[in-house]
């Protein structure tokens, strides 16, 4: 499997919701996994956009599998797990907790071979994916905004940075080509595609010169095989919609 992030904003415009859907359903018409994280906004938009090319897509929670947050989308939860799966290192009736998100962001960085940023403002956490990406020797890519924009500062931040654009999936594509089979379905890279980023003021992510560091072992706990028996969800499991005890906000700031 290979697979591609798109994460963003969950407050996005309706142009990052178009692209990001766009990026999505063409990614996955190509034959890679789009992994996202169910949010509103930019998430929402890139599970949608690969089920309706009749691709495959992974939803990664801040949450128990049984608190599926936000609970709007708790029917696409379900659409995704008939088509892929829905994720969580979190036991049933955990809720969304705030400090949950980083390890869910952490999980998405982890299984996926390049991270797409589309929109994000400053301070969003989709950035915090993307550094994680960073740090694990993946490819980062950034939708270029307009400037002045609150939802393009992040983005163009990554770009300055020296994150590489993304202006659609054939970009993506041509970039992962080398790791396409003869079939023309993706396999599983020997080692990611990869650019330096600059330790810029605008972005947290950096990293060494291409080829100057063995990637890192990623710090899940237990493998993939654990991973995946402890945290896949299908249609069959009891879900009941999730809410945030007052304790705790229920997700990080964007």
């Amino acid at each position: 499997m290979l697979a591609i992030a798109i994460v963003g904003s969950r407050r996005a415009t309706p142009h990052g919701i178009d692209v990001a859907r766009r990026l999505a359903s063409g990614l996955a018409a190509a034959g890679f996994t789009v992994v996202s994280g169910l949010a509103r906004g930019i998430d929402a938009a890139s599970h949608r956009g690969a089920l309706e090319s009749g691709g495959r897509t992974l939803a990664f929670l801040g949450s128990g599998l049984d608190r599926i947050y936000p609970a709007e989308h708790l029917k696409l939860a379900e659409e995704i797990a008939g088509r892929g799966a829905v994720l969580s290192e979190f036991s049933f009736g955990t809720p969304p907790y705030r400090s949950h998100f980083p390890a869910r962001n952490r999980a998405i960085a982890w299984i996926a071979w390049a991270t797409i940023v589309v929109e994000a403002a400053r301070d969003s956490g989709s950035l915090i994916t993307a550094k994680l990406a960073a740090d694990e020797g993946r490819s980062v890519y950034a939708v270029p905004g307009p400037v002045g924009e609150r939802n393009a500062e992040g983005t163009n931040g990554l770009l300055r940075a020296g994150a590489l654009i993304c202006r659609g999936a054939g970009d993506v594509i041509e970039d992962l080509a080398p790791q396409v089979g003869a079939t023309g379905s993706p396999a599983r890279p020997a080692a990611p595609p990869r650019r330096r980023l600059r330790n810029d003021a605008s972005s947290s992510c950096c990293r060494g010169p291409a080829g100057s560091e063995s990637r890192r072992s990623v710090r899940l706990p237990g493998s993939r095989r654990d991973l995946s028996r402890r945290c896949s969800w299908s249609s069959s499991s009891r879900v009941s919609r999730g809410s945030s005890p007052d304790g705790d906000s229920p997700r990080p700031v964007d």
